[in-house]
């Protein structure tokens, strides 16, 4: 009687099947141009860039606050907004990821827009 296996099935590999990123990046020209992208896009602000980037936008009359780290951009924003204030993130990866979309939707001293 043939029985019946309820696990998925398995591909065996062999040392010339190497799927590691290392080799696919040296093998796909797609992915070769997605890593020079993000070695130019994901590579940190200099200082430089980032004072350049505060002066130019003081410059123009805005405020520019500095966080060190992502966890410092809630009380930095803590600390601006006052009390009552209606706030709308329209869906910020880079809010979300520094912990600004919770602090929203758990605050009840502001009034969040997109709950």
């Amino acid at each position: 009687q043939p029985t019946t296996n309820n696990h998925r099935p398995t591909r065996m590999t062999h040392a010339s099947d190497d799927q590691s990123a290392k080799v696919l990046l040296a093998k796909d020209e797609k992915l070769k141009e997605t890593a020079k992208l993000r070695e130019k896009y994901f590579t940190p602000a200099s200082d430089a860039d980032i004072e350049a980037c505060k002066k130019a936008l003081e410059a123009k009359k805005h405020g520019c606050y500095i966080a060190e780290t992502a966890k410092d951009v809630v009380g930095i924003l803590e600390k601006l907004i006052p009390e009552g204030s209606s706030v709308y993130n329209a869906g910020s990866t880079t809010l979300t990821d520094c912990g600004v979309t919770d602090w929203m939707k758990g605050n009840k001293k502001i009034v969040n827009l997109k709950p």
